[in-house]
Parts: structure tokens; sequence; C-alpha cells
């Protein structure tokens, strides 16, 4: 697995709007993450797009987390912006056994726990600035 800029700067527009009582304009966000409009604007068109996000227009608009969502778990945001959690692949030989290969069965191991540790930390239910 790969913790990548996407995943770290879109984890941090969602928790700013988490924190927030009403939609949230991009001007703001800007300002206050120090990121980029456009990158941000990529992230909330992914977000967006995949149920994470909704956008409210006019003069008081912005995006907020999407009202019809009751949870938003650590992989849930990863899986919207990364993709799947990376299974490890063994380099030893491409025509390594994974059954028998330790290699493997440590990556197989490591996969897992990221994966649990990612379901099990919601967004939406956390205090404020806890996981």
């Amino acid at each position: 697995m790969k913790i990548t800029t996407r995943f770290i700067y879109g984890l941090r527009m969602v928790t700013y709007i988490r924190q927030r009582k009403g939609p949230v304009r991009m001007s703001e966000m800007t300002a206050e993450l120090g990121i980029s409009k456009k990158y941000l604007e990529k992230l909330a068109h992914c977000l967006t797009g995949k149920g994470i996000l909704s956008t409210v227009r006019g003069p008081a608009g912005g995006y907020k987390i999407d009202p019809f969502r009751r949870t938003l778990s650590l992989y849930d945001l990863y899986i919207a912006l990364e993709g799947d959690v990376e299974q490890g692949l063994c380099y030893r030989n491409s025509k390594c056994n994974s059954a028998d290969c330790s290699t493997m069965n440590i990556l197989n191991g490591l996969n897992k726990h990221i994966k649990e540790y990612l379901k099990k930390h919601d967004l939406l239910c956390t205090e404020k600035g806890v996981l």
C-alpha cells in the first residue's frame, strides 16, 4: 500500500469539510489547507463522483459530506482516491508459488492488517481530531 499525496490531501479535505457546519467554498479550503485550488478541484471532482462529497450551488454554496452517507471509513476514502489496497507482489521470481512463499505470506498479512485498520476508522463517527 502506498500512502500518496493524493490520499493525504483528500483526507485533509474531507476532515476539514466534516468539521464545518455548512458547505465549504473551494477558496476557503485553498486558504486554510494550503493546497492549490486546481489540486483540490481534482479531488473534489473525484470524491463527488464517488458519492463522498456533494455540492451546494449558489452564493452560500460549496462542498459538504454527502448527506446520504452514514459512514465513511478511511478504507472508503482510500478506495475512492487510489483504487483497491495493493496486493503485495513477490519479486523473487515470476514462478513463485505464493502458498509456499514466506515473503508473500508476510505481504498478505500486512495487506490484511492495513485493510482492517482502514475499515475500522470511520471519519464520520470519530470525535474531532481523534481516530
